[in-house]
């Protein structure tokens, strides 16, 4: 047994469980098109938006099939247990970012024996999950050009840093209660992967031999991280609770952990959410029951992370409130 992030077999709370954004979305759009006394009010909430003049266009559910498109033309690849990325005949697949990877021109490169939290704030991030596309220039259709958004969900320090894990020397051979090994870490590792979570917003483009390449120099590029200023925006913002002696607004946080999955809504921005942030805190069992209340509270509300272009510029908020999310494209 390795113990290195906690319990994650205990439950702090089953609350807040209940559509997911696309549903929303979906049933959104489609009572746009079956009811027609709701399309001018409608056409407020997703018309009004000035960052893409797609969204002025009507608009259909993610799952229904592009009109005019081609059909996938490709033949199906068995099943298979090799290492190697197996793909249809006529396509190619190879890696375009990984770890490390510098986004900007003055990132260093990428060197696993001597990461630190500067140089990793300047790289890509650690674990990938939601990967979007937002078309440059914005508003257009473009597909050889654009932001790539990514979220980097959590690390996993025993394989990012060499001796993370030593041997515990309380460790009883054949005990199941008693972790073999724990780890040896620092206020540099801690550092380094704060930078590795977040978000990376990236803009990429395609040559003309169907080459994809990061533009290193590009004024959209950044790295959302554990330590970001972040400006918190809707319903939640500026509540008493939030209120604290190094923000007396309660309007401003710091980062984002943990984001799972995300979206490319239609006013042309990303949103991604936080999960199983609980594991983030220390000394979980000397403030036991005030974690669980917290916990618990986190999820009587909504909070998504909202990253995208404001005249010319990123912004990037927490915004409470689903519903208040969508209205507030029109302003």
């Amino acid at each position: 047994m390795i113990e290195y992030e906690g319990d994650k077999a205990k439950v702090y709370s089953d609350r807040g469980t209940g559509d997911i954004f696309g549903d929303v979305l979906s049933r959104r759009i489609n009572r746009r098109s079956a009811i027609k006394s709701g399309v001018a009010a409608s056409a407020i909430v997703f018309g009004a938006v000035n960052l893409s003049d797609a969204v002025a266009q009507d608009a259909t559910p993610a799952a229904s099939p592009v009109s005019g498109g081609p059909a996938p033309a490709f033949d199906a690849i068995p099943e298979s247990e090799a290492a190697e990325m197996t793909v249809a005949e006529g396509y190619t697949a190879k890696a375009f970012l990984r770890w490390g990877d510098p986004l900007f021109a003055d990132a260093p490169a990428f060197d696993v024996t001597a990461q630190s939290a500067a140089s990793q704030a300047k790289q890509f991030g650690y674990n990938c999950d939601f990967v979007g596309f937002i078309p440059l220039p914005l508003g257009s259709d473009s597909s050889d050009h654009g932001l790539m958004v990514v979220n980097h969900e959590y690390t996993n320090p025993e394989l990012m840093f060499s001796g993370y894990l030593v041997k515990n020397p309380e460790y009883v051979e054949g005990s199941e209660d008693i972790a073999e090994f724990v780890p040896a870490t620092t206020k540099e590792i801690v550092d380094t992967e704060l930078e590795a979570h977040g978000v990376t917003v990236v803009e990429i483009q395609r040559d003309a031999d169907g080459a994809w390449a990061v533009v290193l120099d590009s004024e959209y590029n950044r790295r959302v991280t554990a330590t970001t200023p972040t400006l918190l925006t809707g319903a939640a913002a500026g509540h008493e609770l939030l209120k604290t002696s190094e923000d007396a607004t309660g309007t401003n946080v710091t980062g984002t952990l943990n984001n799972c999955a995300g979206g490319i809504t239609p006013w042309g921005t990303f949103v991604s959410g936080e999960e199983n942030f609980q594991q983030y805190f220390a000394n979980l069992e000397a403030v036991a029951e005030r974690v669980e209340a917290f916990v618990g509270a986190g999820y009587d509300h909504v909070y998504l992370h909202q990253i995208g272009p404001d005249q010319g510029a990123l912004f990037n908020a927490w915004h409470s409130g689903l519903r208040d999310l969508l209205l507030s494209a029109a302003r």
